[in-house]
């Protein structure tokens, strides 16, 4: 390249990024800044992998040919309060003026609220708009407007975030259960239940072995948090391999481990180990590889945040998606009232997208029987029953090849005590046409799933240091999460395949979870069951890996090993 202006400004350009890397970011290079670098650009790698999943590479003859507007107007439709100012040089030799403007016209960006958060600006200078004293000074005049407009939103948000927490408390809370803790009381009949090892509980529900694997599980938290020894620990104990875990903090959200004392039942560092324990422990089972998590740290105080954190997973690549965290809908409903924002639309709205984009999003349907806490007998719970979510329940499953395996309701007949939620929306009417065989009610039925969740037979985790035993729907969307992470597959909306093969899950037909009953075929109580997983791995084409790779020795087994904890 031969432009005079670079020889004019190269010189000085270069010397300001060296001062500005070992001044003000104390960043010590091992070799030196060089501003335009033929050889690094010779070996780039072009390719790139767009927000739909689609791979975009270079063209025949290697040229670029990237898209990324796509990648904006998912970010901003991510988070609507993002604000995004195009900068342009009437006399851009380098980039063609007014192709930027056209380019942000025609980005997929539907929401005209949010397409208000782009401004583009034009100055009468060249590429590098600094460089003229002018077009420098309007354009820093811009990004303080930018800024100050972010400032004062962001103001605003804590602001009515506070009324709203004092207007709607009952908030977005974790599923987990602890026996004989809270509310759930003992019971005599459970007094020789035993917990499950999740190795053991897989087996009892048929896992596959020898899958090819690959799947990447996301996993949103809305507080607490894990520390790497746990995880070492627990994983020891069970002979599996310990899983890849990455944090990824979503607006205030953040690892926040060992903060939490006093009440053990509202400790949300045990939602997160019983998270990352079981569903790493389910992957590897099926695989015998470690799984690849990826956990979302949601701000628990923003009712907008898990509808963002979703479409960051799906953004991120993750092939599932494990939320065990919700509120029931009319809680979801008082606080969109309050605010003025569709939390409960939005947060559809991302599933839908995450569906689309290939990510299958599993969520507990709560730990309140019926009611899900409200006031009414008959609620759901949110996001469960979005109909882009497959609702995951909870049974009590005994062990032993002959017991039967029941609804899980710790005070039966009880439709506000400790049980699988599940019931019929009012807020996604009318029920899915894919939901066939279904009781009737108005809207969509929850739980499409089931598993054990019943804290006397619940799983032996570890957390804090010690083998503890957990139970609860919050189980269930994990344990369901790591077996189709095996499956290795982006899956998408999954949702009416499994209504279609009901050959696939165990038929639960005793007990209640206060309101409904279970029956023959699907109920409100435990959707359409609970999983024959190898079955599922066959219908779902799950790649098995060669003979000769599985024959590995087989996880030690030691059942029951959390449950005198």
């Amino acid at each position: 390249m031969n432009d005079p202006t670079m020889a004019a400004v190269g010189g000085v350009y270069t010397t300001m990024w060296n001062s500005y890397l070992s001044n003000d970011l104390k960043f010590t290079a091992t070799s030196n800044f060089i501003d335009l670098n033929d050889q690094a650009f010779q070996f780039w790698d072009f390719s790139h992998t767009d927000p739909t999943g689609a791979v975009q590479k270079p063209d025949s003859q290697g040229n670029p040919t990237l898209y990324t507007a796509g990648d904006l107007a998912a970010t901003m439709a991510a988070n609507p309060d993002l604000l995004v100012l195009s900068a342009n040089g009437y006399y851009d030799s380098v980039t063609p003026f007014f192709q930027t403007k056209l380019t942000l016209d025609t980005m997929p960006l539907e929401d005209a609220r949010v397409r208000a958060n782009l401004a583009i600006r034009n100055y009468p200078s060249g590429h590098m708009i600094y460089l003229d004293g002018a077009s420098r000074t309007a354009m820093k005049a811009d990004l303080a407007a930018m800024y100050d407009r972010a400032v004062g939103t962001r103001r605003a948000q804590l602001q009515a975030r506070a009324a709203l927490s004092r207007a709607v408390p009952n908030i977005i809370r974790p599923y987990f259960k602890l026996p004989g803790v809270g509310d759930v009381a003992f019971r005599p009949a459970a007094a020789g239940a035993e917990a499950w090892n999740v190795p053991d509980l897989c087996r009892a529900y048929g896992w596959p072995s020898g899958l090819v694997g690959g799947g990447v599980i996301a996993i949103i938290e809305f507080g607490g948090g894990w520390v790497q020894k746990d995880i070492d620990a627990y994983f020891r104990s069970t002979g599996l391999p310990a899983p890849t875990i990455v944090d990824v903090p979503i607006g205030g959200g953040r690892n926040d481990a060992n903060k939490h004392s006093g009440n053990p039942a509202a400790d949300p560092d045990r939602e997160v180990a019983l998270d990352i324990e079981v569903a790493a422990a389910a992957y590897s089972v099926a695989t015998g590889d470690a799984a690849s998590i990826r956990v979302y740290w949601a701000d628990g105080s923003d009712w907008g945040a898990m509808a963002t954190a979703i479409i960051a997973a799906a953004a991120d690549g993750c092939d599932v998606c494990s939320v065990s965290w919700g509120s029931d809908e009319a809680n979801w409903t008082s606080a969109a009232t309050m605010a003025g924002t569709d939390y409960p639309g939005r947060l559809n709205k991302a599933a839908e997208a995450a569906t689309k984009a290939g990510m299958i999003v599993f969520a507990a349907s709560g730990d309140n029987d019926s009611s899900d806490g409200g006031a009414d007998p008959a609620n759901v719970d949110l996001p469960s029953s979005s109909p882009f979510v497959v609702g995951c329940g909870g049974t009590m499953k005994p062990h032993g090849a002959n017991a039967e395996e029941t609804v899980w309701n710790d005070d039966p007949g009880n439709p506000n005590g400790s049980g699988t939620g599940g019931g019929f929306s009012e807020l996604f009417r009318p029920m899915p046409a894919w939901q066939a065989g279904a009781p009737h009610g108005p809207g969509r039925m929850v739980p499409d799933v089931s598993a054990s969740a019943d804290p006397y037979t619940g799983y032996g985790v570890l957390v804090h240091g010690r083998q503890e035993v957990i139970g609860g729907t919050s189980a269930v969307a994990p344990l369901y999460a790591g077996l189709f992470a095996a499956f290795g597959r982006k899956l998408g909306m999954v949702a009416p395949q499994l209504w279609l093969n009901h050959t696939c899950f165990n038929d639960i037909t005793s007990g209640d979870n206060g309101y409904f009953r279970a029956r023959i075929g699907p109920d409100p109580c435990t959707g359409i069951g609970t999983p024959i997983a190898d079955k599922l791995g066959a219908l779902f084409e799950a790649p098995r890996k060669p003979a000769a790779e599985t024959a590995r020795p087989a996880p030690r087994r030691r059942r029951n090993a959390a449950a005198a904890a």
